[in-house]
């Protein structure tokens, strides 16, 4: 489910911690096919990236965003953190898990 040794109950748990306002802008760094992203999209009203290089896990993410949380803001990315442009994006929370 989460491409990491990450149980549903952890990562539950993890979203409910957050501390984080509506409005936020989260970026997942090698973000696998986005559920953890996608979690916090249902929770709270943010903005999001999802970064990874596998163009497959991206895919995916994209679809699974389209369907659960087609009113929030997620993009999903095939691209690798390195070459991300980091000074073009104001991001409140970076996630990278596994």
């Amino acid at each position: 489910m989460f491409n990491c040794p990450l149980s549903r109950e952890k990562a539950d748990r993890l979203v409910k911690q957050l501390a984080i306002a509506d409005d936020s802008c989260v970026l997942d760094v090698g973000c696998g096919e986005g559920e953890f992203l996608i979690q916090i999209a249902e929770r709270y009203k943010i903005s999001g990236i999802g970064l990874d290089s596998n163009p497959e896990c991206i895919a995916l993410a994209n679809e699974k965003a389209r369907l659960r949380v087609p009113d929030e803001n997620l993009s999903f990315v095939c691209q690798d953190a390195r070459s991300f442009n980091w000074e073009a994006h104001k991001v409140d929370l970076i996630i990278c898990i596994g």
